[in-house]
């Protein structure tokens, strides 16, 4: 009887799974199959731990920029109060920290001279473009903010209008005037 409760139970299971399939999709059959196995005893533990050797790999494999290229090589380093705390848990604090301090001194403005840079741009556009279901010819870059994003977003708009409504020949920006008042863009 035990025998024939278990199999109807693995029965129940492997057709919710697969009717997750089917409605959603592989990407949500897995996600549906992690969250449930970090739900095993013992399972979040090992996750976890696999997620910080990752980590660690991640920092010691990729190449940092070197102290000497300019300036003082004892430069302090920049670190976060001990009190401020994001509101995840001490075990993530003290991983942004160390990514904080690995990173402190790569040049994020010129890619080509730091490979790391270029790689984690790339891992970003990658991962994005996955997250808003992009396929293969999705492409993308970081900016540095401020001014350089507004400048981006604003001539990515404007590119497009260009294909989509060539009849305008004098395109204009209408915005708040708190927005934007200090950014002039002249097409």
């Amino acid at each position: 009887m035990l025998d024939l409760v278990e199999h109807a139970i693995v029965v129940f299971v492997f057709l919710v799974l697969f009717g997750i399939y089917l409605r959603a999709g592989t990407r949500e059959l897995m996600r549906v199959v992690v969250i449930a196995t970090k739900q095993i005893p013992g399972v979040s533990g090992l996750v976890a731990t696999a997620l910080k050797s990752e980590a660690a790999s991640f920092v010691k494999t990729t190449k940092l920029a070197s102290a000497n290229h300019g300036g003082d090589s004892k430069v302090a380093m920049v670190t976060m109060p001990k009190t401020e705390n994001t509101g995840h848990s001490p075990e993530h604090d003290k991983l942004v920290k160390t990514f904080q301090r690995s990173f402190l001194h790569e040049n994020a403005l010129n890619p080509m001279v730091y490979p790391s840079l270029r790689r984690m741009e790339t891992e970003v556009v990658s991962m994005t473009s996955a997250m808003l279901h992009g396929d293969t010819s999705c492409a993308g870059f970081l900016t540095s903010g401020g001014t350089e994003s507004l400048l981006m977003a604003v001539k990515t708009y404007r590119d497009r209008a260009r294909k989509l409504a060539p009849w305008i020949a004098k395109p204009e920006i209408v915005s708040l005037w708190v927005e934007f008042y200090t950014h002039v863009v002249r097409f």
